[in-house]
């Protein structure tokens, strides 16, 4: 294993470099050298080791003294690291104010200009953002792989809160190549969170948003940074969950315990609810709606959020044949999930409410609810409306597993409640084998095949089939299964 040299004289330009691109281990040995360093590079280089041990107070401390110690426009360097702390905890008027003073430093002109574009963007100012990104493309970055890296992901990230998509991707896609070129893992683990989080939320396709989660672990994995591994961790956590893969589920759960540090970025809603998912595939619901209670009342901060929990909880009430609570809490979900979309939500809170409303609407209809059941679930969002057509499927008696992956883990727990429905609801009206042949019906067999199947003669199958019908005030089979599905019974 190499070392630097004993005497190595390291300055606020190398410290930066070290900060932003060095892993770890160069920021020990950098550090552990006999050579000189003024002492905001010494703070640079201490705050960079508290960011990869994911210890933020400590972190924003240091890189708080080195500005304060920094002179001129040294302390453009300085603000080059601090300001992403504070824009990637939202923490956005104290960016603003570190971003606001131009050291005139040409070369980190840019790269201020481009969290200023991503700090407009969070904000709900689209335009604004536009039309400085389309100032920042160009400006001439080649003096700097490194800087021209940064640039990069910055855009990509601006466009992403500004929800222009396919252009985040492009500007992700560039700079992931740049960090690799000159080794830089931990920058290179952001640069993928970007397109992991298009994927997850925007594009729907789980199996690219799984491997850009992997490539998060990996990267952060080689650059020794502790909270961008969690957030790896956290991120394929919540895909295993998602798409109800159990043991995948289990296994990195397994992970996230032994890495049981705190995160650098803020706490992950979507991995918490994954804590909680395997209790309703199993059926024990009780745990499942303490669970959901617990992270709706902790870390549900948005309408989306608030929606998703109510919906799954309305769900687990329904399960446990508390219809009453369970259509008051259903309705609540519907509501919030309906409240009118700021221009700076992000694309995860616009997922929540899709899956909010969808989850809350085939509630209803296992309720028996059906016009406001049909009406939620009515979107002309396509990617909305495959996933509401999905859930419907289920709750009229579909398997979870024919839903697509993106959303498997609920269509199991829609799946799980509808069984525990059936469970809780007699008819006292319909026999034994008028459900029997009811439920035959709906598997599409004739009255020959039910016969014949079940040992009785066409006419006692007829005589059932008129005796459901008449009980079930249903004009013919087809409206008799329909009726039955509406009460709960197949």
């Amino acid at each position: 294993m190499s070392a630097l040299p004993e005497a190595v004289s390291i300055g606020l330009a190398s410290a930066h470099y070290l900060a932003a691109a060095g892993d770890r281990r160069a920021l020990s040995l950098a550090l552990a050298s006999g050579g000189r360093r003024s002492e905001p590079a010494r703070l640079c280089l201490e705050a960079a080791i508290a960011q990869h041990d994911a210890d933020l107070d400590r972190c924003v401390a240091l890189f708080r003294r080195a500005l304060f110690a920094a002179e001129g426009q040294e302390k453009a360097y300085v603000t080059d690291l601090l300001a992403p702390i504070f824009v990637t905890q939202n923490r956005l008027d104290e960016a603003e104010a570190l971003l606001e003073v131009d050291y005139r430093h040409s070369e980190f002109e840019a790269a201020r200009l481009a969290l200023k574009a991503v700090c407009l963007a969070r904000r709900g100012e689209v335009s604004a953002a536009r039309a400085l990104r389309r100032a920042i493309e160009r400006m001439d970055c080649s003096h700097s792989i490194l800087i021209a890296s940064r640039v990069a992901q910055r855009l990509a990230l601006s466009c992403f809160y500004s929800h222009d998509y396919e252009e985040a991707l492009n500007h992700s896609d560039r700079c992931g190549p740049l960090y690799a070129s000159i080794g830089a893992d931990r920058l290179a683990a952001g640069a993928y969170s970007v397109s992991y989080i298009i994927h997850h939320t925007v594009t729907g396709d789980i199996l690219e948003a799984r491997r850009f989660a992997e490539l998060i672990t990996s990267a952060a994995q080689r650059g020794g940074d502790t909270s961008y591994v969690v957030l790896g961790l956290a991120a394929q956590y919540e895909i295993a969950a998602e798409m109800a893969d159990e043991k995948r589920l289990l296994a990195l759960r397994a992970l996230l315990r032994r890495e049981a540090r705190p995160e650098l970025y803020k706490e992950r809603f979507a991995a918490r609810l994954a804590d909680f998912v395997p209790f309703a595939w199993s059926g024990d619901f009780g745990a499942f709606r303490s669970g959901i209670v617990v992270v709706a009342d902790a870390l549900a901060t948005t309408f989306g959020m608030k929606s998703l929990c109510l919906a799954l909880e309305s769900l687990a009430l329904l399960a446990m044949d508390d219809r009453e609570n369970a259509a008051r809490t259903a309705r609540r979900a519907l509501h919030l999930a309906g409240q009118k979309p700021a221009a700076s939500d992000s694309a995860f809170e616009r997922r929540y409410r899709r899956l909010g409303r969808a989850l809350a609407a085939v509630a209803c209809l296992l309720l028996g609810d059906r016009i406001r059941g049909k009406r939620a679930l009515a979107t002309k969002d396509a990617q909305s409306s495959l996933e509401s057509s999905a859930l419907e499927a289920v709750a009229q008696g579909g398997g979870w597993t024919r839903a697509p992956q993106r959303i498997r883990g609920y269509a199991r727990i829609v799946e799980a409640a509808r069984r525990s429905v059936r469970k809780h609801v007699t008819h006292p009206l319909l026999t034994t084998s008028e459900l029997a042949v009811l439920r035959s019906f709906a598997d599409g067999m004739t009255v020959a095949q039910i016969a014949r199947d079940s040992g009785r003669s066409v006419h006692t199958v007829r005589n059932h089939t008129a005796s459901a019908m008449q009980k079930l005030r249903a004009r013919d089979r087809l409206a008799a299964v329909a009726q039955a599905r509406r009460n709960g019974l197949l």
